[in-house]
C-alpha cells in the first residue's frame, strides 16, 4: 500500500475497535442500553483525538483506541469466575491487549493509558460494588508485562550497545562555577573534561 492508504487502513482498524470495544464495553459491561452504547461509542470515535494523532502522524498514540475493549476483557473475566476456561481466555487476550500497548511503541503515554484503564474500572467499582476486580487487573497487568518483556529486553539489549558515561562535574570554587557558567552562556562553550 501507499503511505497514505495504510494510514487511512491504519486509522479506520483503530476507529473500528474503538467504536465497537467502547459499544460492548457499555452495552454488556455496564448493561446500558443500546442507545446509549451507540452515542457513547460515537463520542469515543469522534473526540479528536484519534482523528488528530492520525492526521499529525502519531500512530503510537493510535493505540489509545484499544482501551475500552481491554477493560471490556477485564470485566468479561471477572464476570465468569464460575467458568474457569472462559475466564483464564478473556484474562489472556486482555493481557495480549495490554502487552500489544508496549509493541505498538504506546510507553509514551502508558501512565495515560493506565490511569484511563483504572478510572474506568473505578467506575464499573463504584456502580456493582465489586471491588475484587482489581485482582484481574493486576494479574492482567503482570501478563501483559511478562508478554511485553520481550521487546523490553529487546530494547535494553540494544540500549547495552551505547554506553552513556557521564563523567561528574566538579567545581574546585564558586569562583570557577561562575567563570564557567558566564563564559559557557555568552561567549564560547567550555570542555568540562579538563576539569
Amino acid at each position: 500500500f501507499s503511505p497514505l492508504l495504510s494510514l487511512k487502513l491504519i486509522f479506520l482498524f483503530f476507529s473500528l475497535i474503538g467504536f465497537f470495544g467502547t459499544f460492548l464495553l457499555l452495552n454488556k459491561s455496564f448493561k446500558k442500553n443500546i442507545y446509549i452504547s451507540l452515542i457513547a461509542a460515537s463520542l469515543f470515535l469522534f473526540n479528536g483525538f484519534l482523528n488528530y494523532r492520525a492526521v499529525v502522524g502519531h500512530v503510537t498514540f493510535l493505540s489509545y483506541a484499544f482501551i475500552p475493549i481491554y477493560c471490556y476483557l477485564i470485566i468479561k473475566s471477572f464476570e465468569n469466575k464460575e467458568n474457569k476456561s472462559r475466564s483464564i481466555f478473556y484474562l489472556l487476550v486482555s493481557s495480549i491487549v495490554f502487552a500489544n500497548f508496549f509493541h505498538s511503541g504506546s510507553a509514551v503515554i502508558m501512565i495515560h493509558i493506565i490511569l484511563s484503564i483504572i478510572f474506568i474500572l473505578f467506575i464499573y467499582i463504584y456502580l456493582n460494588e465489586k471491588l475484587k476486580i482489581i485482582y484481574s487487573l493486576i494479574l492482567s497487568f503482570l501478563i501483559g508485562i511478562l508478554i511485553a518483556s520481550s521487546k523490553i529486553h529487546a530494547s535494553l539489549s540494544f540500549l547495552s550497545n551505547f554506553p552513556r558515561e557521564y563523567p561528574p562535574l566538579v567545581f574546585e570554587n564558586y569562583y570557577q562555577l561562575a567563570i564557567t557558567a558566564f563564559k559557557s552562556l555568552f561567549l564560547y562553550p567550555i570542555d568540562i573534561s579538563t576539569f
